[in-house]
């Protein structure tokens, strides 16, 4: 199997794991790829293919019965075992009387890495603290080295995996799902990927972390050193030092981005190219001396003194830091939304003024996609211009972006569907019109508790 720098996401769950995995393999058109068990946890893989594969942890309560008998041994022994246990980590300090995070989170980008050892001793040498130790796996189709080191953002952790010499669907000790070896009680079969795909996601195309005031250099420098990432240019209009500002009424953000480049030549690997050529697909080429596969990081940031928004929000309901959502590109936009729409997904919609207020822009883009098409479904459109700090490219190019709403009861975590037409970077016109649909969905809310208490 061809890898990407991103090996998988994952994602915990307080409970309710499985239903919580049909949910999300129906609403987004995933398949249930694999699944691991032990006393203490239960694991679940799901993707659209295999550059988008998430992970979904749950953490199994104590039972009752050692809780009343010997409550202080049997939390010491489940401790020990996630402790000792090179795919597990809780990712929220809170933890319930059985033992289980007491918040949902996305926590853990896994990577996939060409010399794990090396890594590890560039982390040790940066000061990074080592939640899991090199450890050596192994089963029939091979054998794996995994590790897992804690970011300096939040919760957030990444595993390392070096994995030249396995053969295997995932990663050993996970079990492949069969088609014979699960009923579905509404005829829906979210075990294998249907022929045509129900989507067109490609790949991940980003990850947005949402941090305190003032935190965004400091986390790019433990980046740049921990695995050699450099500073990313989000926008054209982007300032070296202050990055990506938007300072409106109700709106002031800070975005700033940092990408791996595998001709950096650090730990991370990127075996596979992802083109993006014009006509909005994605073709995969093998490793050669001329590609470079980016994985790209993202840091939204209110500024000092603003008024609360979304950020702010993310950081209330989250407990501090993380990861606030995850970009997946898709080859046709319009046909994945409607899609995901008809399957249940919930999306966020643009304001209502915003396709009259970029009408002008439309007119000179030659687009392939139908304007009045784009607008029913709510997808945001948005021109990159020349001038590319990172590229120099001088020619217009653009992206369809679409966001849905939080995946969790609170307000933290949600997807984005992005579709790239030579863009390499991100429009100011969209990222004003997602932050005014996140912000006006939070008043919704707001005024509903309101208006329900």
């Amino acid at each position: 199997m061809l890898q990407h720098s991103i090996h998988h996401i994952e994602i915990g769950v307080r409970e309710n794991g499985e239903e919580f995995v049909l949910e999300l393999c129906k609403k987004l058109g995933l398949y249930r790829a694999g699944y691991r068990e032990t006393v203490h946890s239960r694991q679940w893989l799901v993707r659209a293919n295999d550059w988008v594969q998430l992970l979904v942890t749950e953490i199994r309560s104590s039972p009752p019965e050692q809780e009343q008998q010997n409550c202080a041994h049997s939390d010491q022994q489940r401790d020990e075992a996630i402790a000792n246990d090179p795919y597990l980590v809780l990712w929220d300090q809170d933890v319930d009387e059985g033992g289980r995070p007491v918040r949902n989170s996305v926590f853990n980008v896994c990577l996939t890495v060409k010399d794990i050892q090396r890594q590890v001793e560039r982390l040790e040498r940066c000061g990074a603290k080592m939640e899991k130790p090199v450890t050596v796996l192994s089963d029939a189709d091979g054998e794996v080295k995994v590790a897992m080191v804690r970011s300096c953002l939040g919760n957030v952790v990444h595993t390392l995996v070096e994995r030249q010499h396995y053969s295997g669907f995932f990663l050993p000790g996970f079990t492949s799902i069969r088609r014979q070896d699960v009923k579905t009680d509404d005829g829906y079969d979210e075990i294998r990927p249907p022929t045509p795909p129900r989507n067109r996601i490609t790949h991940v195309d980003h990850v947005t972390f949402a941090v305190e005031v003032d935190t965004s250099q400091d986390i790019i420098a433990w980046y740049e050193n921990a695995f050699g990432m450099k500073r990313f240019y989000v926008n054209s209009a982007e300032d070296d030092g202050e990055g990506f500002v938007i300072n409106l009424p109700n709106m002031a953000l800070r975005l700033k981005a940092f990408e791996y480049w595998k001709c950096a030549e650090t730990g991370v690997s990127s075996n596979t190219t992802l083109h993006h050529h014009s006509n909005g697909d994605v073709g995969v080429n093998d490793d050669d001396d001329d590609g470079c596969n980016k994985l790209l990081f993202v840091i939204a940031e209110s500024l000092k003194d603003s008024e609360p928004n979304q950020v702010d929000t993310f950081l209330k309901d989250h407990k501090g830091p993380g990861i606030q959502h995850v970009a997946l590109h898709t080859g046709n936009i319009v046909d994945t939304v409607s899609r995901l729409k008809q399957q249940g997904l919930q999306f966020v919609d643009p304001p209502h003024t915003y396709y009259k207020e970029i009408n002008g822009m439309l007119k000179d883009l030659n687009m392939k996609e139908s304007v009045s098409r784009l607008e029913d479904l709510g997808i945001l459109v948005d021109v990159e211009y020349g001038n590319d700090k990172t590229h120099g490219d001088k020619k217009a190019k653009y992206l369809l972006q679409k966001f849905t709403k939080p995946i969790f009861e609170v307000n933290t975590f949600f997807f984005e569907i992005i579709q790239r037409m030579g863009a390499t970077g991100f429009g100011a016109n969209n990222i004003i019109a997602l932050w005014r649909s996140l912000q006006a969905l939070l008043q919704t809310e707001q005024q509903q508790q309101q208006h329900d208490v």
